[in-house]
């Protein structure tokens, strides 16, 4: 049953007959257009992470996190591994008109050629997406889930020099 919340969307590359492991294939094509930077996407039958694992230079300016009670920003050490909002990407732009900071995204404030190239390679990814979900009535209908990420849990992102 298809729009059964009413709010249901459908990108224009979407096809019922595309696993998750072709869409990831597509868009592992799509993100060589940001050399010299490197990307990993891998799936599994539910969702599809694109992680950001090397560049020429940092990919995140600062990592803490915003305390809204005190509107200051607490700083963290580790550059090197965060897991990122996709839907932070869709909301607003690099530039926010609130008291948080330029680029930031679940604790990392990014730069905004990362903060960009994240955006397009979302834009891209959700264009064989479909979602009909409404967690407020606890009901979820999506082709796939998204995960985006800068560095691994166990690889962190590395910076090389030329």
């Amino acid at each position: 049953m298809r729009n059964y919340t009413g709010h249901a969307w459908t990108g224009e590359n979407y096809s019922p007959r595309l696993s998750t492991k072709e869409i990831a294939k597509r868009v592992r094509e799509y993100c060589k257009k940001f050399k010299p930077w490197k990307f990993s996407v891998t799936s599994d039958p539910t969702q599809i992470t694109v992680r950001l694992t090397a560049g020429p230079r940092e990919a995140i300016k600062e990592m803490g996190y915003y305390n809204k009670r005190t509107g200051e920003f607490e700083k963290h050490e580790n550059k090197n591994y965060s897991q990122l909002n996709h839907f932070t990407f869709m909301r607003n732009g690099y530039h926010t008109e609130t008291n948080v900071p330029d680029g930031y995204n679940n604790g990392a404030i990014l730069t905004e050629e990362v903060w960009e190239m994240f955006c397009d390679i979302l834009n891209y990814l959700n264009s064989y997406h479909f979602d009909d979900s409404d967690p407020m009535i606890d009901y979820f209908d999506t082709n796939f889930y998204i995960n985006m990420e800068i560095g691994k849990w166990d690889k962190p992102f590395k910076v090389w020099s030329r």
